[in-house]
């Protein structure tokens, strides 16, 4: 399935690049017939997205281009999201940290709970704090997770630490999601 995915993402690449919306959606329908829901997020979606904005911060794609593929994908993937608040699993709440836009990655990781049986109420991107908070308290969720694609903190020596992962509960960025699943609890 791999070979087939690298395939794929170089169709979807360049038809997301060339603002072919029919071509990306067609090749986006190819891969969900073909790849399991984790293959389609682990080996076609998170790694396209990694090169994007690796490619977009070294200038050799545009923000136009950036834009355009980041929105069809955001697209695909709340349409795979509808109905993700059913059932009787356990709640994650999962929102962006203020001034965050970047929730790719973090929707990518919703629908890999969801696909393990959790429920999610997504915020979305620019979460208030304290939005969150309430929530939070209104909802009693067994799980937040608040996405920040740069994290601000002091190191120890009291200087300014700039990491440039995604930070939460669990590791998401757009190589992936990475977690102890038995510790957690989202296996199965």
């Amino acid at each position: 399935a791999r070979d087939g995915a690298m395939l794929d993402a170089s169709s979807s690449a360049a038809a997301l690049e060339h603002f072919d919306e029919p071509a990306a959606q067609a090749s986006f329908d190819r891969a969900l017939a073909t790849l399991s829901l984790d293959a389609l997020l682990r080996d076609l979606l998170l790694p396209y997205l990694q090169d994007l904005g690796e490619r977009w911060e070294a200038g050799t794609v545009t923000v136009a281009q950036e834009h355009f593929a980041s929105n069809i994908v955001r697209g695909r993937l709340l349409g795979l999201a509808r109905g993700w608040g059913q059932g009787a699993g356990p709640l994650a709440v999962l929102a962006c940290a203020p001034a965050e836009q970047h929730d790719l990655a973090l929707i990518a990781f919703g629908l890999a709970l969801r696909a393990r049986g959790w429920r999610i109420a997504y915020l979305g991107p620019d979460t208030p704090l304290d939005t969150l908070r309430e929530t939070a308290q209104a909802l009693a969720p067994s799980l937040v997770v608040v996405s920040s694609k740069v994290v601000t903190s002091t190191d120890s020596e009291g200087g300014t630490n700039h990491s440039p992962k995604i930070r939460y509960a669990y590791r998401v960025d757009g190589r992936g999601y990475e977690c102890d699943r038995y510790r957690y609890g989202i296996e199965s």
